[in-house]
């Protein structure tokens, strides 16, 4: 079983997520303060997987890593992981509600 590492992307090369017509090179500090968390917040977790990922190469190749503790940093990305993903619905699903308001 081969495991592919997990890439950086930077969110602000993300243009498709932003509406034509809107002027993206003027963002209050309160929306670059969000973007900075929000890379920080993936890089951690990607991190968490990278260590996790580690932990299993390093425990089949026989290395002398104990169960418990690849079992913990597997553990640690697991729910980093699904924390996210939660995170993520819930911005969605916000975003949805806001979309279908009425002005």
């Amino acid at each position: 079983m081969s495991t592919l590492p997990i890439g950086h992307m930077s969110l602000g090369s993300v243009g498709g997520l932003r509406p034509s017509g809107v002027d993206t090179t003027q963002q209050s500090p309160a929306g670059e303060a969000f973007v900075e968390r929000l890379e920080s917040a993936v890089d951690q977790v990607n991190t968490q997987q990278l260590n996790a990922d580690d932990k299993v190469n390093e425990f089949v190749t026989g290395g002398d890593v104990p169960v418990h503790t690849l079992m913990v940093e597997l553990a640690k990305a697991d729910t980093s992981m699904r924390l996210m993903t939660s995170v993520t619905a819930k911005a969605i699903q916000a975003y949805q509600e806001i979309a279908r308001m009425q002005i």
